[in-house]
C-alpha cells in the first residue's frame, strides 16, 4: 500500500510498500508512485545555500562550503556590493520553487517570490528590469521598489503539473528506490537484477512491509543523500 494521506496529527504523510531482507535487517527497495520520487527528485533543484540551511549551523558535511556560509552570515554589510547580495547567498531562490510547492512534503517551502522593478517613466518606457529583491539599484541609479505581481506566471507554472506528478508522470507509473536513493522504473526484470546483485536467491528471505514517511524522515533521507551514511536498516 502507498499512498499519501494525514494522521490525526494533521501530519502528512507517504505510505511506501517495502521490500526487506530479513537476514540483514536491510531495506532492498523500497516501490512508490509519483508523488514519493517527486519529493526525492526535489532535492537536486535546492542551490547550494539552500541545502547548507537545510543541514543546519553545526553541519561540516559540505567542508568548506559550510565555512563559507558562515564566514558570509557574519560579513558586515558595507564589505559586500549591495545589502542584497547577502540574501542572495544566504537565502537563494530556487528556480523550481512554484512547482515544488505541489509536492505532497515540500522540505524548502519558500514564501512566494515577488519581484520589483523601477517606476520611472524612463525606465519604463525603455524595458523594464526586474529583480527579486526590493530596493535593488536600477540601472537608473534609483531602487527598484515597485512591486510587480506574478500571479498569472505563478499559475501558469502551477497548470504545468496539473493532473500529473511534479516531475515524474503519475498515473501508471511504479517507482523503485534503492537504499542509496537510486530511481529506476519498476519492473520484475529490474527487481530480479538487484536480487542478484544483492546476493538474494531465496524469496523466503524476503518480507514485505508498509512504513510511512513524513516531513522528519523525507529530511532524513535528505541529509543521507549528503552525508552519505547508511540508511539500510528498515525503519526510517
Amino acid at each position: 500500500m502507498y499512498g499519501e494521506h494525514n494522521t490525526p496529527g494533521d501530519r502528512r504523510v507517504i505510505s511506501l510498500k517495502v521490500l526487506v531482507d530479513k537476514a540483514r535487517d536491510r531495506v532492498i527497495f523500497a516501490e512508490s508512485d509519483y508523488e514519493f520520487v517527486d519529493i526525492l527528485l526535489s532535492f537536486l533543484t535546492l542551490p547550494i545555500g539552500s541545502a547548507v540551511r537545510l543541514l543546519g549551523p553545526d553541519s561540516t558535511t559540505i567542508g568548506s562550503l559550510t565555512a563559507m556560509y558562515k564566514s558570509v552570515a557574519s560579513l558586515e554589510s558595507r564589505s559586500l556590493r549591495t545589502d542584497y547580495c547577502k540574501e542572495m547567498l544566504l537565502n537563494p531562490r530556487n528556480t523550481t520553487e512554484i512547482q515544488c510547492s505541489k509536492l505532497k512534503i515540500n522540505v524548502y517551502p519558500l514564501e512566494p517570490v515577488n519581484l520589483y522593478s523601477c517606476d520611472r517613466h524612463w525606465c519604463i518606457d525603455s524595458g523594464r528590469r526586474f529583480s527579486t529583491v526590493k530596493d535593488r539599484p536600477c540601472r537608473c541609479k534609483y531602487p527598484m521598489s515597485d512591486r510587480v505581481y506574478v500571479d498569472q506566471a505563478e499559475k501558469g507554472a502551477k497548470d504545468d503539473c496539473k493532473g500529473g506528478g511534479v516531475f515524474v508522470k503519475d498515473g501508471a507509473f511504479r517507482f523503485m528506490i534503492t537504499d542509496d536513493l537510486q530511481v529506476m522504473a519498476g519492473s520484475a526484470a529490474a527487481c530480479l537484477s538487484l536480487f542478484r546483485k544483492l546476493g538474494i536467491d531465496d524469496g523466503i528471505q524476503v518480507e514485505e512491509r508498509t512504513l510511512e514517511f513524513g516531513e522528519q524522515e523525507v529530511m532524513l533521507h535528505f541529509c543521507a543523500g549528503v552525508y552519505d551514511y547508511d540508511l539500510t536498516t528498515s525503519s526510517p
